[in-house]
């Protein structure tokens, strides 16, 4: 699936930081530690850069259905 949500590594990030679960439970377990957060913020941000091209981002979408007999 294309993804053209994001313009820069750093909405990437931003998005995930506030709006995705996992991200979000990761910082929760930082707390209060600045030298942490700084370190995470910086590898979600490489994270992203390396897999955002021009504005457009591919991600790999697992969809499931089912019906209850």
């Amino acid at each position: 699936m294309k993804v053209t949500r994001f313009s820069t590594a750093q909405d990437v990030h931003d998005y995930f930081k506030t709006h995705y679960g996992p991200t979000i439970e990761a910082y929760a377990n930082i707390g209060d530690n600045a030298v942490l957060a700084a370190e995470l913020d910086a590898q979600l941000v490489e994270l992203a850069a390396e897999y955002l091209t021009d504005g457009v981002m591919d991600w790999e979408v697992l969809i499931g259905t089912a019906a209850k007999i």
